[in-house]
């Protein structure tokens, strides 16, 4: 099956999107809320290339992933959003890319995915933030995960490979679990 793709280009484009995503790539400025990526025949991918938002409830099924690339590329969890990862692709953060993760936000997983932080990019919770990431967090070499002043933090999973950071700042808690 051959997977189409959706560009926002231009530095002012922005595509907005919610409902089901079968088959399709979107890349770009991306602002999406309530949205399934399934990805029956394909592998379709939300790319974040620019700074980007996740708003309310987003599902990636079968080979639906989430891509953060380039160090213009940004998505933050907006506060009370929810991805779910319950296809077979990881969420990636690479090239630069950074992942927000603001209040009341949530990562959940229904088995081995994993959120990829690598290649010079990073995962930040934001100050006072409350989050609940259940996913497997892997920290590659240059590329880091921040929990910033005062978040409290449930993390799942958290593998930091040799020449990554993972770094909590002061009046934060993390469990584990």
């Amino acid at each position: 099956t051959k997977i189409h793709e959706v560009r926002a280009t231009d530095d002012h484009a922005t595509i907005m999107a919610e409902g089901l995503l079968r088959n399709i790539n979107l890349i770009g400025r991306l602002r999406i809320s309530d949205l399934v990526v399934d990805g029956m025949d394909a592998q379709p991918t939300l790319r974040f290339t620019r700074d980007g938002d996740i708003y309310g409830y987003v599902q990636l099924t079968q080979r639906g992933s989430i891509d953060v690339n380039d160090s213009t590329g940004s998505c933050r969890l907006r506060p009370g959003s929810h991805v779910r990862m319950s296809g077979v692709k990881n969420i990636t953060v690479q090239n630069g890319g950074e992942l927000i993760i603001d209040h009341a936000s949530r990562i959940t997983r229904t088995s081995a995915q994993e959120i990829d932080v690598k290649d010079n990019a990073s995962m930040r919770v934001l100050a006072g933030a409350k989050a609940h990431i259940g996913a497997r967090v892997r920290v590659r070499a240059g590329s880091s995960l921040v929990i910033e002043d005062s978040a409290v933090v449930f993390l799942h999973d958290l593998i930091v490979e040799a020449g990554g950071t993972f770094k909590v700042m002061e009046g934060a808690h993390v469990a584990f679990g």
